[in-house]
């Protein structure tokens, strides 16, 4: 074996075993970087769920808004992502706001004399909110413009998913005017039939295309029934 080989298996051999004894991070600091390792923004690599959050949670609420939206493209997810991780921090907004309230509340019971339960109730909330109205303005704040870049995010995604569907649309009726061409066609004796929507550059399977006549023709026979019973109502 050569001196080159022997170094090179010496530097694998070598390699394996530092492996081996790596056991991850062991200082605090280090075990707490490594755990936001997973819970990072798949695009950004921004933190968008905090330690003390769930991840599962946060998938299953983003999840939620893929399902409802299914994306197309590349625009269109950023567009759901951007939303989905909007709101999950608007909620989160709230729900910091609450815990706040909640942690100075006990404080406030004893500052109130007063021998009617409700408004005992009612002045230590008063007093509470007082004490903590500086955080409650701050997170107001926050929330208001939170909600500000949802809505305009949620826009911008519905007009851009609309402008695809009536592009689709339009391509979907230029492809059954297609297939209803080579299918009449067809009908002539010892015409052979065969379409493929791809060859024209649609991006409908043929199925679809025929799926689309269906729909559209029964449509078509539903409305005509609908105005001749609205007729026969009047007669």
């Amino acid at each position: 074996m050569s001196a080159a080989n022997r170094n090179k298996k010496s530097r694998a051999q070598t390699n394996r075993e530092n492996a081996q004894k790596s056991t991850g991070p062991k200082t605090e600091e280090g075990k707490r970087r490594s755990s936001l390792n997973g819970i990072r923004h798949g695009l950004t690599g921004q933190v968008i769920v905090l330690p003390t959050e769930d991840l599962a949670e946060f998938e299953r609420f983003a999840g939620t808004f893929w399902h409802d939206y299914k994306p197309q493209g590349a625009l269109e997810s950023q567009l759901v992502q951007m939303v989905s991780d909007i709101a999950w921090r608007i909620n989160h907004a709230s729900a910091v706001e609450k815990v706040r309230i909640s942690l100075t509340i006990d404080d406030e019971r004893e500052s109130v004399d007063t021998d009617c339960t409700p408004a005992h109730n009612a002045f230590v909330e008063a007093r509470n909110y007082e004490k903590n109205s500086e955080t409650i303005k701050n997170i107001s704040l926050y929330e208001t413009r939170l909600a500000n870049r949802f809505n305009k995010a949620v826009k911008q995604l519905h007009d851009v998913q609309a402008e695809r569907r009536a592009r689709e649309a339009e391509e979907m009726e230029k492809a059954a005017a297609i297939f209803e061409m080579e299918e009449e066609a067809a009908a002539a004796p010892g015409s052979p039939f065969k379409y493929a929507p791809n060859d024209d550059g649609f991006a409908f399977s043929l199925a679809q295309v025929k799926l689309h006549i269906r729909l559209r023709d029964r449509l078509v026979v539903a409305r005509r029934c609908e105005k001749t019973r609205a007729t026969a109502a009047r007669c």
